[in-house]
């Protein structure tokens, strides 16, 4: 299995599309939630670029990282059934450091594409190059 920046991110971004929230007529405030993972793996943007059994483990690795909430059934060896409830709060921080494509660009510069990079190594860098790339923007450097 191959777990590389981009497919983090890329499926991050899809899962973040795909959990929409919504309010109801009573004016409350409830979540889509409850995404079977094949929802993910057939979105033509991911399925274009990436194997179903790399989106498959990616989705498993952000869940282990805490980045969102999954829900798997199964044995050990085999997933039979995994559900996507949300998004976490450090998963839509993460999110948010690496959205911006100029500074996603950077970070992978810096970094590299590879699997070799943790997602903890990729937030710790994401938030040093982010203030760098934030200043720069507002013209404080």
């Amino acid at each position: 299995m191959k777990l590389t920046n981009d497919l983090i991110r890329d499926t991050l971004l899809c899962i973040e599309t795909k959990l929409e929230s919504f309010t109801d007529d009573t004016n409350r405030f409830n979540y889509k939630s409850k995404i079977h993972w094949k929802n993910i793996y057939e979105d033509d943007f991911l399925n274009s670029k990436y194997l179903i059994d790399d989106i498959k483990y990616c989705i498993v690795q952000l869940g282990k990282a805490n980045l969102i909430e999954i829900v798997i059934y199964g044995r050990k060896d085999k997933i039979s059934f995994l559900d996507i409830d949300n998004i976490t709060w450090d998963g839509h921080m993460f999110l948010e450091s690496i959205r911006d494509e100029g500074l996603w660009s950077e970070i992978k510069s810096k970094i590299g594409n590879t699997a070799k990079v943790s997602i903890s190594i990729i937030s710790k860098v994401v938030t040093e190059l982010g203030v760098t790339y934030l200043k720069n923007k507002l013209g404080l450097e």
